[in-house]
């Protein structure tokens, strides 16, 4: 209903309020293909929309002017007619002779404007994306790159900037940071200092080119777990399952020749969906595998193994045993506490298929305290990280969560706060969920494009890179 101010507009600007009315309608009809909630303003209409796992992401701004809602970002502050910004291109890579602890407490670099754009980063010697991927085959419990064992010394990357919400097919922000070089510039030479030589992400626009970003990351000799986004609302119709297939087909074509490519990861956690068909969910999962298979074939790649990230509970081992048709490999994300305890043997005995740690960790914030503790993070993360390779037998390797503090899990992306439950999973039984990073940010403003935020490292930082040499 029509507030007075709203009247009062009305009448003294028909012809305005007749263009926002009809945007703002085809902006509901936008947001409702995509199955979220909408509250569409006259200036940037905000579509609400659920995180499928780390609780609700209150709204993103869509940029429309009488043609609907295009997925094309905007500032609020700005004008709806704004277009969002290009990504720069990337600077020449950092030096890699730097000392990990230096590199760690470095401040990100300022972006500065050159009347010619800098060169991007030149990948490490190996095949070329035209040739074809890298070798990556099932063999039993392992992974094989190359004909290798391969072991993954990882991190969950997820460098959501201050200010921003996460980016994913679903819910875009200011600025796509896998296309960002000022971002992943900042970042790749971190993970390089800390032995990492893999990475998982959790979604990423799909129908966006990132090669430029795993250009970068394998000149640094790391390999992605390519995360792509389950979307429920599309999955509880056949036309939004096939639109499903469609999003994840063109991410593939985009990406799947690419040599850092190790494999993807469908969904997040899909087992922590209440009321959901279970029968119906790994169903689905399959046939999206042999998507990916079918779409790699027809290019000419490797085919990659693809899993599907779940969560620990009571019925874990019977859905790794009961699923194990779905996928190619599982990934598992734990929070036990400072140890895995009988996991490795209950999962040897449930399933044969290989296995990464998908996520693992422990946040930086004691409430009995009120305070961080980074040593205890810190320990609890080198204890974990070396269970983990002492069980190398059945796991190929684990992915410490996560690279940088999530200012927007809470809900207030403008502000660190506390949120979170009970945990057995935390030294002081309780999960302070935006404060796992292994990096705090330290700028005081929000970070605009194409501004990375400043970081500086935990104890965690160098926990991790002595654990990982």
């Amino acid at each position: 209903m029509m507030n007075s101010s709203l009247l009062s507009f009305f009448f003294f600007s028909f012809s305005f309020l007749l263009i926002v009315v009809n945007t703002q309608s085809a902006c509901n009809s936008q947001c409702s293909l995509y199955g979220q909630n909408t509250a569409c303003g006259t200036n940037c209409p905000p579509c609400r929309q659920k995180n499928n796992n780390r609780g609700a992401i209150p709204y993103t701004c869509w940029n429309y002017s009488g043609t609907g809602c295009p997925r094309n970002m905007i500032d609020c502050s700005k004008q709806a007619s704004t277009p969002a910004p290009t990504p720069k291109p990337a600077p020449a890579p950092a030096p890699k002779s730097a000392p990990a602890s230096a590199l760690a407490s470095a401040p990100a670099p300022t972006p500065k404007p050159t009347p010619k754009p800098a060169p991007a980063p030149v990948p490490a010697p190996g095949p070329a994306v035209s040739s074809g991927s890298t070798q990556i085959k099932v063999s039993g419990r392992q992974l094989l790159v190359n004909g290798q064992p391969f072991f993954g010394k990882g991190v969950c990357y997820s460098a959501v900037p201050r200010g921003q919400w996460p980016d994913s097919k679903d819910s875009a922000m200011a600025w796509d940071w896998y296309s960002s070089p000022e971002v992943y510039n900042r970042d790749i030479p971190r993970l390089k200092q800390m032995n990492v030589n893999l990475i998982r992400t959790y979604g990423w626009r799909s129908n966006v080119n990132h090669n430029a970003f795993l250009d970068a990351l394998r000149a640094a000799g790391i390999y992605i777990i390519i995360g792509w986004n389950w979307d429920w609302n599309l999955f509880s119709s056949s036309n939004g399952q096939q639109q499903m297939i469609s999003d994840l087909t063109t991410n593939v074509r985009n990406h799947a020749a690419h040599p850092a490519v190790l494999g993807w990861a469908v969904g997040n956690e899909l087992n922590t969906r209440g009321g959901a068909d279970a029968n119906a969910v790994w169903s689905f999962v399959g046939k999206l595998r042999d998507v990916i298979h079918s779409t790699e074939s027809q290019m000419g790649v490797t085919q990659h193994p693809v899993g599907s990230t779940v969560a620990d509970g009571p019925t874990l081992y019977d859905l790794v045993k009961q699923r194990s048709g779905s996928v190619d490999i599982w990934f598992i994300q734990l929070y036990k506490g400072n140890t895995f305890y009988d996991f490795f043997t209950r999962y040897q005995s449930a399933s044969s298929l290989p296995l990464i740690i998908t996520e693992y960790g422990v946040d930086s914030y004691d409430a009995s305290q009120g305070r961080e503790d980074e040593g205890i993070q810190a320990s609890w993360l080198t204890s974990l990280t070396n269970e983990i390779k002492s069980n190398k037998g059945v796991a190929s390797g684990g992915c410490v969560f996560q690279f940088t503090d999530a200012w927007y899990a809470c809900g207030n992306i403008n502000q660190h706060d506390l949120c979170g439950g009970f945990t057995n999973g935390s030294p002081d039984h309780q999960e302070n969920t935006e404060y796992y990073g292994l990096f705090r940010i330290t700028n005081s403003q929000v970070s605009v494009a194409p501004n990375a935020d400043t970081l500086q490292a935990k104890a965690a930082y160098n926990a991790i890179a002595n654990a990982y040499r």
